[in-house]
């Protein structure tokens, strides 16, 4: 029984390297998994026999080895995902490749009917990976433990600045909000179409907080501007969002931010000042207030 107790010690050191969302609800680059430990570690809390510790021995030097495989899979899967545009080659034509980012993007986190075309912007639509429906029931039981008077929503942007696995980020979050009863409800990877789905299922029902800041819509966009259908699209997605946060918590003002540059081609960022135009004209002034952070 004792060394059963032991095996699991083992592979729950590589199991809680497969769960990203432990660090206070990943998404975005996961924290780095725990070190497998040696037999003298081991040893130092459970003395050992013999016979376990040539048992254990060649389990550990298995879990080691498979966790080696994962970073080196996960760094290699980083850098084709950077570079994929180019890797492609001559595969693709020009055109194939301007649709290539948000048909990866829409199969990566199975958005639309069966992994195909993503939702329109103002339509709420799940994410299907596990890490995301686990952190959405971390965030509907953080809803629950305390009062909340100021309330972020975002993506990956907001996400990080109150996470665990973003250390100076987290500094900064509290060192400016303490005392303010702030909450942090971003997701990485989100788009408008995920956030209003996370809303409609309750991670902001009976909050009631007096501000609420929002930040989103990147993750609708690709690396190159589109047409000005996609970017009245993408507004409407905006005010859709807006829209659920005043029904509710109409008691709260909503401090709604633009979207932030994107990528490195200066016609996508004179696209970006236009979307965020339509979702600056929606504001009031009072009970919504945009910012602009261009």
């Amino acid at each position: 029984m004792r060394f059963r107790k032991i095996r699991f010690l083992a592979l729950g050191a590589l199991l809680t390297g497969a769960l990203p969302v432990r660090a206070q609800f990943g998404g975005g680059p996961a924290a780095a998994p725990p070190p497998i430990p040696g037999l003298a570690q081991i040893e130092s809390a459970i003395p050992l026999t013999e016979a376990q510790r040539s048992q254990l021995a060649p389990l550990l030097q298995e879990t080691a080895a498979a966790q080696d495989r994962l970073t080196a899979a996960q760094a290699r899967l980083a850098q084709l995902q950077s570079t994929l545009r180019e890797t492609l080659g001559p595969v693709l034509t020009d055109a194939q490749k301007e649709k290539l980012p948000m048909a990866l993007f829409a199969a990566r986190f199975g958005r639309g009917p069966r992994g195909g075309a993503p939702a329109a912007a103002d339509q709420p639509s799940p994410r299907a990976d596990a890490n995301s429906l686990a952190a959405h029931q971390q965030l509907l039981a953080k809803r629950t433990q305390g009062s909340i008077d100021l309330y972020f929503m975002g993506d990956s942007i907001t996400r990080r600045w109150g996470a665990t696995d973003y250390p100076e980020f987290l500094v900064h979050w509290k060192d400016t909000f303490h005392g303010w009863n702030a909450a942090n409800f971003g997701w990485g990877g989100d788009t408008l179409q995920n956030i209003l789905w996370r809303l409609d299922h309750g991670e902001l029902d009976g909050v009631n907080p007096k501000v609420i800041v929002f930040m989103g819509g990147t993750n609708n966009l690709s690396d190159h501007p589109g047409d000005d259908a996609q970017a009245a699209a993408i507004a409407k997605g905006i005010q859709a969002v807006v829209t659920r946060f005043q029904q509710k918590a109409p008691g709260a003002t909503v401090i709604l931010t633009g979207i932030l540059p994107r990528g490195s081609d200066p016609q996508l960022l004179a696209w970006i000042r236009k979307i965020n135009v339509s979702t600056a004209a929606a504001a009031d002034g009072r009970k919504v207030r945009y910012l602009d952070l261009l």
